[in-house]
């Protein structure tokens, strides 16, 4: 018996672990995009029916359950006692307590210990059938409503069926006996913390799991008469522990589509800054052939209007592309001959983040740009740094997520 119950053992403590191992795989797989976070992950298309696993330590429970149970005994062939499950003989109520973690949606594994009162039905009499005992199952579960329906974390009720192994242990006669168990179990939610449950079972064991033998057993061969039977009835009460439910898993060919749109709109939106620059080139050239402090205020005050933007990934302070610093050189070339001033203004996407987040994000996209352009030549006295915050001023608003580069005539505001 010792035997099987270390095989026990060595399957109930590799299955999770092999389990975690499969959802560790799907993790590499469905969130492959780095650039979404949580905070932005509902504005990406996801699959229905599919789910994002998460950690090891996330959604375990405890269960903690009262019992009554019904005991029907191998002895019992032949001797004419009633079948009922609610005579005093064949009945006697139980505990039980279950540590579990669900490793996906649609399954769960559970390891329960249940007991500490039976029977062995041997004759009509309570007192003599009294026959302490527990027994021990691991189980797994399926979430047949998440099975056919898809995980929907709002839904308040689920029902799920379970089979498993085991042994038992009777008091009376010291002896351990391997056990089936299969079953039927529904669970409420109360809070994200706790769920009320209902459970209908039966565990099928050896036929001298009471600690008695069968009299004439190869006259009986049917499952239910030669088998120590009992059937239970259990409400209780479960405690989630860790991170309670499931994030859905990103649809990465739709995300890949989203992506090219927004490149896309990324690239028209440095064609035509680049336009604009070509313009300000043009101007600053025209400049240059004119002498006067009048006209070069009134170019100084023209180019003002036309602002250089740099982007940023998002939740980050670096560039999405250090290319984009090409479209700053004539601007650059233009502050070192003119010694005109530069204003730097960082902004956030407002769709994304709280105030203080967003307020860090521009201030530190500021920052970088103003220490780019002081690289590329422009003296840091020159530059003058604003944090703008979260802001939603463009479409698509990944576009807000950029900083600005602004020059400035002699009588305007820093």
């Amino acid at each position: 018996m010792k035997k099987y119950f270390v095989l026990l053992l060595i399957f109930v403590i590799s299955l999770p672990v092999a389990a975690q191992e499969d959802d560790f795989q799907n993790d590499l797989t469905t969130l492959s995009v780095d650039d979404i976070s949580e905070d932005e992950e509902d504005s990406y298309p996801a699959l229905q029916y599919s789910v994002a696993t998460n950690g090891f330590w996330s959604n375990w429970f405890l269960q903690l359950g009262a019992d009554w149970t019904a005991f029907y005994s191998d002895q019992e062939h032949g001797l004419s006692l009633s079948k009922s499950p609610f005579r005093s003989f064949r009945a006697t109520p139980a505990l039980s307590f279950s540590i579990g973690k669900h490793t996906s949606p649609n399954i769960a594994l559970r390891l329960k210990l249940m007991g500490f009162w039976g029977r062995s039905v041997m004759s009509d009499s309570s007192g003599k059938n009294d026959n302490k005992t527990y027994n021990i199952q691991f189980q797994p579960m399926i979430n047949v409503i998440n099975l056919f329906s898809g995980y929907k974390e709002e839904r308040v009720w689920d029902m799920s069926l379970f089979f498993g192994a085991g042994f038992n242990h009777s008091d009376r006669a010291d002896m351990y006996a391997l056990s089936l168990s299969a079953g039927l179990h529904s669970s409420w939610r109360v809070s994200p913390s706790f769920n009320l449950y209902a459970e209908l079972g039966l565990l099928v064991s050896e036929y001298d799991a009471d600690g008695m033998s069968a009299v004439e057993r190869s006259s009986r061969n049917r499952l239910w008469m030669n088998h120590d039977n009992m059937v239970y009835a259990e409400l209780g009460v479960r405690m989630n522990i860790g991170r309670v439910g499931w994030r859905k898993s990103v649809d990465i060919d739709a995300v890949n589509m989203l992506h090219q749109a927004e490149t896309d709109a990324l690239n028209a939106q440095i064609a035509d800054l680049n336009a604009e620059n070509e313009r300000m080139r043009e101007q600053i050239a025209d400049s240059q052939r004119q002498t006067g402090e009048e006209v070069k205020a009134d170019t100084v005050r023209e180019v003002t209007c036309i602002p250089v933007s740099v982007f940023f990934d998002a939740m980050s302070t670096s560039l999405t592309d250090r290319g984009q610093l090409s479209q700053c050189i004539e601007l650059v070339e233009y502050v070192k001959q003119t010694g005109c001033k530069v204003r730097v203004e960082g902004y956030a996407d407002a769709a994304t983040g709280d105030a203080a987040l967003n307020g860090h994000l521009s201030e530190g996209r500021a920052n970088a740009f103003a220490d780019e352009l002081v690289r590329m030549g422009i003296p840091r006295e020159s530059i003058s740094v604003k944090a703008s915050g979260g802001v939603d001023k463009l479409s698509p608003s990944f576009l807000n997520r950029r900083a600005t580069a602004t020059l400035l005539t002699q009588d305007a505001e820093p």
